[in-house]
């Protein structure tokens, strides 16, 4: 299972018209996760 690490990013990022497309895109790509950790 792949291992990734997010944050919350910059906070520019919120209003980034192209940000949400790459981040839907490249999301698509992974495989569904079985378990989530959150700290």
């Amino acid at each position: 299972m792949p291992t990734l690490y997010l944050s919350h990013g910059a906070p520019p990022l919120a209003d980034d018209p192209v940000w949400p497309g790459q981040l839907a895109a490249w999301s698509a790509e992974l495989p569904r996760p079985r378990a989530i950790l959150m700290i």
